[in-house]
């Protein structure tokens, strides 16, 4: 999937590096200071002196816009930080992450009915304001912090954005739980659709 560890993308780069800055800036890293010296030593200044040698888009035509790592790339210690589960937070949920106040039976009847508007589709639900503001923050700032976004597109076919998996590292607690409770919350919704994949 995607560049894997052997191509990149300027914007997953510059994701990476915003990410690694942010954890720095943020005081995420003070409770590991080896770590917290390893990613102002090595992953900032390589993630960054590898975007400087990425190429104009026009010119990696060939590869659909994905940079291929070089040697100089690789002497500089991109291995070392690129695609690696560098940061992962763990998230603990003492309450519900599921917004107790959502009125079930109207999302069961939406669900059957395709809504009151008549607009939409039986079988098909939209549900504002699922998740409690404390799971809603919990799992943004797990977005945030996770260093597990190790998916990059073809800039030139599908655009530029980021991708993570959960066989790449994203299936903290709390993300596993939302699903649980999913089931617990709409038992004929969500009856024998179980969790196989997250993305």
């Amino acid at each position: 999937r995607g560049g894997g560890s052997t191509y990149t993308t300027e914007y997953k780069l510059k994701n990476d590096l915003e990410q690694a800055e942010f954890l720095l800036k943020n005081n995420k890293l003070d409770n590991d200071p080896v770590k917290k010296r390893f990613f102002e030593n090595m992953v900032v200044p390589v993630l960054n002196n590898t975007l400087q040698r990425i190429p104009p888009l026009e010119e990696l035509g060939e590869t659909g816009g994905l940079y291929p790592f070089e040697n100089v790339d690789y002497e500089s210690g991109i291995t070392s930080v690129y695609n690696r589960a560098l940061f992962m937070p763990e998230v603990e949920m003492e309450g519900p992450i599921i917004n107790p106040t959502i009125e079930k039976e109207k999302v069961y009847d939406d669900w059957e009915t395709g809504g009151k508007s008549g607009d939409g589709h039986p079988g098909v639900v939209v549900i504002d304001d699922i998740l409690t503001d404390e799971a809603l923050q919990k799992i943004r700032d797990l977005m945030m912090e996770g260093t597990f976004w190790y998916q990059t597109k073809l800039p030139l076919k599908f655009g530029g954005y980021v991708g993570a998996y959960i066989d790449d590292g994203m299936h903290q607690k709390i993300l596993l739980e939302l699903a649980f409770q999913l089931h617990r919350a709409f038992p004929k919704i969500m009856k024998d659709h179980a969790l196989k994949y997250l993305w």
